[in-house]
């Protein structure tokens, strides 16, 4: 079989153009056609990947917990600041009042800084709010607020802990109160580990097994004992989400293994490991020269099959 139609067969699999009309076409018209439809269904099936979009996922998750944090420590301050001998009281009436009078169009943040200052400027917004008599520094108090803080401490690191596979030894948990003192929280230990500020030892199998079993039977009396409704309907959609990522998995997989049938009828050679001047040709490597070197990638494509390259810039081969 010529070249000529190796090609057209390929590309009435792959386009939606009919034989007769691309038999009008020169053979480099037809070898750019082609061109241009594996570089658009690489660019699609690694755009569309379930590792992809789980790695968006992640870091939307990441910025919205960041946000949430960084607002709950403000909270945090907030409730333990004195106006007339008074505390405003930690409940959500009180967080939706502080929250409504935030203009953020003008640049406005929450903090204990921003809501001395609109009390200040506005004392009848004080009506809104709950009060409680500030006795922080009563030793009794101070005593019951320091076991607290400790209680909420050790919370925080396990949670931590069972989030991230590490252990919750004694000696893990003493080596934080060490480096982070009291009073932190899991965006301050996360960025502890990051800096490698802090190395914990990672949790051994029964341990994390335990963890497993703890997590499931947390959402199990959750789901059945405490979610409300609408919780209950927001798990529904995360577990369709999660079986629609494995779906597009298998997918993904599926039009691999279908595009490899395709390309072994043509017979292409499998793609080597280093090029001839010994650079290792890894999905690093693709990536680079389909940006810097894109008529290389190309030659790459026409000598060893797209599914070749997808399956080594998916690191299958």
């Amino acid at each position: 079989m010529s070249r000529r139609e190796k090609l057209l067969d390929l590309l009435v699999a792959r386009t939606s153009a009919s034989r007769e009309r691309l038999e009008y076409e020169s053979t480099e018209e037809l070898e750019k056609i082609l061109d241009k439809s594996l570089l658009a269904g690489i660019h699609a099936e690694v755009m569309n990947s379930p590792e992809i979009i789980e790695r968006q996922n992640k870091i939307d998750e990441i910025n919205e917990e960041s946000h949430r944090q960084y607002e709950e420590f403000q909270f945090s301050v907030i409730f333990h600041t004195a106006i007339s001998g008074n505390v405003a009281i930690d409940n959500q009436s009180n967080r939706g009042f502080i929250l409504g009078w935030l203009q953020e169009d003008q640049g406005e943040s929450i903090s204990a800084t921003w809501f001395q200052k609109v009390l200040k400027e506005n004392p009848a917004l004080a009506h809104q709010l709950s009060w409680q008599s500030a006795d922080l520094l009563d030793p009794r108090k101070q005593k019951e607020a320091a076991e607290a803080q400790a209680e909420q401490d050790r919370e925080t690191f396990n949670q931590f802990a069972r989030e991230n596979g590490l252990s919750e030894c004694e000696s893990n948990h003493l080596l934080v109160k060490s480096v982070l003192g009291h009073g932190f929280d899991r965006y301050k230990l996360a960025q502890a580990v990051q800096s490698n500020a802090l190395q914990l030892a990672p949790a051994p199998p029964e341990e994390l097994e335990q963890f497993r079993q703890d997590a499931a039977e947390e959402r199990r009396d959750f789901l059945i004992n405490q979610a409300s409704p609408q919780e209950l309907r927001q798990a529904a959609r995360s577990e369709a989400e999660q079986r629609r990522i494995q779906f597009q998995r298998a997918e993904a997989e599926r039009q691999i293994a279908f595009r490899e049938q395709k390309d072994a009828a043509v017979g292409y050679p499998p793609l080597p490991e280093v090029n001839g001047e010994g650079q290792k040709i890894d999905a690093a490597y693709l990536n680079k020269i389909s940006n810097t070197n894109l008529q290389l990638f190309k030659n790459l494509m026409r000598r060893h099959g797209a599914s070749n390259l997808t399956a080594r810039l998916r690191g299958i081969r």
